[in-house]
């Protein structure tokens, strides 16, 4: 049995929240949005997440996450960033079994980071799936966190994936799963 994790996502690019770039140049593109309104900040549009994961696995088993994001241009970036920060040492083996057109994906095993950098052109929707298989050592719960963060690759010229992954914090946290593994 499956459990859903469903949130909606705002970026916060307008305050400077997530990107501590030069606050000049974002004023002056949210200035022309807010001569409209009498002094009322618009909200941020959202992008919906579902993520499914698997509730309880048998030790030494498989556990297959699979993502779904719509509503990528509401990001407003070049780029998202989709991770699964994962327990470490939990499994021996990792897997794509799907990834998202246009994108980078990988396994960072010092800190055990799944993560795909969906690069937008022109779609709206992305999609991805993996598998973890498990140690037969473990037993017990275990939770992973989920992760979304857009990313304008202006601030970061010529930046690497650890450059994009050292941008996730703890404020674009989306979900977080919970897994039951059994002893049986």
């Amino acid at each position: 049995m499956r459990k859903l994790i469903t949130a909606a996502t705002s970026v916060a690019l307008g305050a400077g929240l997530l990107l501590g770039g030069a606050p000049a140049a974002q004023a002056a593109q949210a200035a022309p949005a807010q001569a409209g309104t009498s002094g009322v900040a618009a909200a941020a549009p959202k992008a919906k997440v579902k993520i499914t994961y698997p509730k309880r696995i048998r030790r030494g088993g498989n556990a297959v996450y699979t993502w779904r994001v719509t509503g990528l241009k509401r990001f407003g970036s070049d780029a998202v960033v989709l991770s699964t920060h994962l327990p470490k040492n939990l499994g021996h083996s990792f897997r794509f079994l799907s990834k998202p057109k246009h994108s980078t994906c990988g396994f960072q095993k010092k800190r055990w980071v799944v993560y795909c950098i969906v690069r937008l052109r022109g779609q709206n929707t992305a999609g991805m799936k993996f598998r973890v298989i498990l140690h037969y050592k473990y037993a017990g719960w275990y939770r992973a966190d989920h992760y979304a963060t857009p990313i304008i690759r202006e601030l970061l010229p010529g930046g690497s994936v650890r450059d994009y992954l050292n941008q996730v914090s703890r404020q674009d946290r989306i979900g977080q799963s919970r897994t039951l593994i059994l002893n049986r």
